[in-house]
């Protein structure tokens, strides 16, 4: 899987938009908010299935065909280890969240 490039963030932005994520920090530890953020992301995937396809094949270098065939798991492992990926999710959920 490729390394994120500064296309990658409007594709992200707007999966990220689309998944309509909000999470409340009151109180909650760095592991809470982002047990929060997966769940919110999971349960809302079926409104980016397209673009979510479409970027991950992108990122593989594959068909949309050929991505949905593959185990979910090993992709979304390849993806948590995109340089890159670890910092933008941080910056995203600072800015996604409230207070």
């Amino acid at each position: 899987m490729r390394d994120l490039q500064f296309g990658d963030i409007f594709t992200m932005s707007k999966i990220a938009k689309k998944l309509g994520i909000k999470v409340n920090t009151k109180d909650k530890s760095q592991e809470e908010l982002g047990a929060e953020l997966v769940m919110q992301a999971i349960e809302n995937l079926h409104l980016a299935e397209k673009e979510v396809t479409k970027f991950f094949a992108d990122l593989k270098g594959v068909s949309e065909e050929e991505i949905i065939k593959m185990p979910p798991m090993e992709l979304f492992k390849e993806f948590g280890e995109i340089n890159g990926f670890q910092a933008f999710f941080t910056q995203l959920g600072k800015s996604t969240t409230q207070k």
